[in-house]
């Protein structure tokens, strides 16, 4: 997809060689619009954020999406921040040169740089990142960490949180996608609304 923008990565804090390819898409834009809107329901934010991870995609070539597709996953301690990983079928050998890593956020960049880490082990060169909205932090670790790796975004926010979610952001994209936190139990028993904002 065109309107394409190579950051200039000093402006960011970035090492030099940083890269980092930001969409510029109008059609992207106003889809990112919706998905950021507290008002979108779960089946229309899945819809929109598979819409917006094709499009961000759009460039690489046909011939680096070969089979197999694996699944590495990871998630975020809500109270620690430190990345966990739950689910991982990677087979012992490494027959692909290069990754597609699908992350919906990069907020503080904890679980990129881990699931990063645990493919090169396992023994990927080249790994590509999409992802919708970075945070300019989390890009600096990421890269601290990584200086290698391609990220595709499709916004990049100034802001983290005390609790390390990107402002503005678009809340929790899982809680989102599966509707999993309108209501919870809090400690005393009872039913609380949980915003987005506090994941």
């Amino acid at each position: 997809m065109p309107h394409t923008t190579h950051l200039h990565v000093k402006s960011l804090g970035l090492p030099e060689n940083s890269k980092v390819i930001l969409s510029t898409h109008p059609v992207l834009a106003h889809k990112l619009t919706k998905l950021r809107d507290a008002k979108t329901d779960a089946n229309l934010f899945r819809h929109l954020l598979r819409e917006i991870t094709f499009y961000l995609g759009y460039g690489i070539p046909s011939t680096t999406m070969r089979p197999p597709f694996l699944v590495l996953g990871m998630y975020r301690n809500s109270n620690s921040l430190l990345p966990v990983q739950y689910y991982n079928k990677l087979p012992k050998e490494c027959h692909i040169d290069c990754a597609i890593v699908l992350e919906p956020l990069i907020n503080t960049a904890g679980t990129i740089i881990a699931t990063v880490a645990i493919l090169k082990v396992w023994g990927v060169s080249q790994i590509k990142i999409i992802s919708t909205i970075a945070s300019k932090d989390g890009l600096k670790d990421l890269f601290a960490k990584h200086p290698d790796v391609e990220v595709i975004v499709a916004a990049i926010d100034d802001t983290l949180s005390e609790s390390g979610v990107i402002v503005p952001g678009l809340g929790d994209a899982g809680d989102r996608q599966f509707d999993t936190d309108v209501h919870h139990i809090s400690e005393n028993g009872g039913n609380h609304k949980r915003k987005h904002s506090e994941e």
